[in-house]
């Protein structure tokens, strides 16, 4: 269990959980990307995710009130660098140029306070798609933690 959900069990804060996911392919345009999740005002834990491409140039991007990964974890960009194993933080399992299969996942616990941005993108310069993908992170309102912490 993700400490910080230990954390507001033992506040006795009130907490839930979200899973996302589509097996619908969604087209993403040259140089955009595609917003899946947009949050505000509660804290919470990203859980190991994962997203299926049709190109190297797509990946996940995730933006937290701290951190913004931008377009640096697309296939391409981790499987050249060797992130290839859940030993890595993000990483590509699978890298097929035969069949144009490209997976992006996230492994571990990624934390977050007040606001978290899970989008799927594409860095190349023709439209590509997105295959599938799920997601899942749990969260309590900001307000609830604060006042349990007032206590």
């Amino acid at each position: 269990m993700s400490a910080i959900i230990a954390l507001w069990k033992s506040l006795g804060v009130k907490w839930d959980w979200d899973f996302k996911r589509s097996e619908t392919p969604i087209t993403i345009g040259p140089g955009r990307e595609h917003i899946i999740l947009d949050t505000e005002e509660i804290e919470g834990v990203f859980f190991p995710s994962s997203a299926i491409f049709n190109s190297p140039y797509c990946g996940i991007r995730f933006k937290t009130d701290k951190y913004d990964s931008r377009y640096l974890f697309s296939a391409y960009n981790l499987y050249a660098n060797g992130a290839v194993s859940p030993n890595h933080s993000l990483y590509c399992p699978k890298f097929d140029t035969t069949n144009n299969i490209y997976v992006v996942a996230t492994d571990g616990h990624w934390p977050f306070e007040e606001k978290f941005v899970f989008s799927l993108f594409n860095s190349g310069s023709t439209a590509a798609q997105c295959l599938s993908f799920a997601m899942w992170y749990c969260y309590a309102k900001k307000s609830d933690v604060i006042k349990a912490l007032q206590k």
